[in-house]
């Protein structure tokens, strides 16, 4: 006969109920009939029955813009006018990364679940297609991505004073192109700069080549005798491969033999080879 020792439950999870502990109680024991001999007694945890790590197979999908018509402006004050931030024939080089700029036109990334992928329980690996029965329910909204990593964009027009000892960085959008690593799909800044004919132009900067130059997005910094400075409507700044290793995308799993549920937290992820579009992000309890 196998018993199950309850362990404590996700307390803070949105939205979740403990069980009727009578209910849990009335239900039958699974008789394990391994042999004529006198049954040994296997007394198991909720730790035995949920998955060690589970693997997923996912889908990386961009989020452009909706429109290029509801973009934000930068006001530089009443000397200096106005400058389109968002352009769709703005092509210039990101420092740091050598790609152009037409590159970091994104709010976010969304990982799609493809239903594949293959989880570990007792040290035995079973994989699953969207057809396997499999011994656990993932509880999340399956209208929405499993996981969308979003980067900092101008929302609302911007009025930034002119400062000779400041340099004005600006959240312009998250860098994705086909192939890409996750750990290379980042945060992008834009900042006015001022010609020698005195009109404005826009430069482009990776937050992995401010990281490099000792400071961390969006907190301020000193660099080459002026301080940096992180304006706009600023989302998360870590990479989507960053975001990945820190548990930033969840999920909460139900066992179907009991009612019992444990929060799982991304951990760490690999590109499958020949497969750019498709990432395997590992799982583990929280």
């Amino acid at each position: 006969m196998k018993w199950f020792i309850r362990n404590d439950l996700p307390q803070n999870w949105p939205g979740h109920q403990l069980p009727d502990l009578l209910d849990l109680n009335e239900e039958e024991g699974l008789i394990d009939m391994t042999s004529d001999q006198e049954s040994e007694i296997e007394i198991l945890s909720e730790n035995d029955l949920f998955p060690e790590k589970i693997v997923l197979r996912l889908k990386i999908a961009p989020v452009p813009y909706e429109s290029f018509q509801i973009m934000g402006m930068s006001y530089l004050g009443n000397d200096y006018g106005k400058i389109s931030i968002y352009e769709k024939t703005r092509v210039k080089a990101i420092a740091g990364v050598k790609i152009s700029s037409d590159k970091a036109l994104f709010q976010g990334i969304d990982l799609v679940e493809t239903g594949r992928g293959w989880f570990e329980t007792q040290g035995k690996r079973v994989d699953f297609t969207p057809f396997s029965e499999v011994q656990f329910v993932m509880e999340r909204d399956t209208q929405a991505p499993l996981f969308r990593k979003l980067f900092g964009v101008v929302r609302n027009d911007l009025k930034i004073s002119h400062d000779p000892q400041k340099r004005f960085l600006i959240p312009f959008g998250g860098l994705f192109y086909p192939g890409i690593l996750p750990e290379e799909a980042q945060q992008v800044y834009c900042e006015v700069l001022k010609k020698q004919d005195q009109t404005f132009d826009l430069g482009f900067t990776s937050s992995s080549l401010w990281r490099e130059r000792g400071i961390l997005p969006p907190q301020p910094g000193d660099y080459e005798g002026k301080e940096i400075q992180f304006e706009g409507d600023l989302e998360d700044h870590l990479s989507l491969g960053a975001a990945l290793v820190a548990g930033s995308a969840q999920f909460l799993v139900r066992l179907k033999s009991i009612p019992e549920t444990k929060v799982y937290a991304s951990q760490s992820y690999r590109i499958p080879g020949g497969h750019p579009e498709l990432i395997e992000v590992t799982f583990v309890p929280k």
